[in-house]
């Protein structure tokens, strides 16, 4: 009977970690899939900057003949 009355004790607390373990493999999805779309941002934006930098690099070149 004692053996019965640990399990149920402990019942609450191994759902708990189950339920803790599900939400943290759908929270670590989330932030894979954050960091992804940043790496994604970030590809873009240089790409964007270096469209800029070569404009104003011809800007300059047209500007300034040697």
């Amino acid at each position: 009977m004692g053996g019965v009355a640990f399990l149920i004790i402990l019942l609450p607390f191994i759902v708990g970690s189950i339920i803790d373990m599900i939400f943290m493999a759908a929270n670590q999805k989330a932030i894979e899939e954050a960091v992804e779309n940043a790496k994604k941002q970030a590809v873009s934006m240089k790409r964007e900057g270096e469209k800029r930098l070569n404009a104003k690099i011809q800007s300059f070149m047209e500007n300034n003949p040697l």
